[in-house]
């Protein structure tokens, strides 16, 4: 949906909207105290900028969601095609009813 539709369905998108805000401050919640633990623990005496620590926390993140994203994608794909398959042999796994 886009925000366009605000006027007819406020509330979907006003739900949609606001869980999308916490997923994003979550998100910089998580990246800084990332990168203040790595800056704890990993360099000597805290000389390691900050600043690279949280560049490096949001390579890491987006490496990982690319990651679990590519993953989902081949579970999806191979589902599928099992699917298909137990079909053309007539075993029905998926729901007659769509949603």
């Amino acid at each position: 949906m886009a925000l366009s539709n605000t006027l007819k369905e406020p509330r979907r998108e006003l739900t949609e909207t606001g869980i999308g805000v916490a997923v994003i401050a979550t998100a910089i919640g998580a990246d800084y105290a990332f990168a203040s633990w790595f800056i704890a623990y990993f360099p000597p005496n805290g000389s390691f900028p900050h600043a690279f620590a949280i560049i490096l926390a949001m390579l890491i993140g987006a490496l990982l969601v690319l990651l679990l994203w590519a993953f989902f994608l081949f579970a999806h794909f191979l589902g599928e095609v099992i699917c298909d398959s137990l079909a053309n042999n007539g075993i029905y796994v998926r729901p007659k009813r769509r949603w």
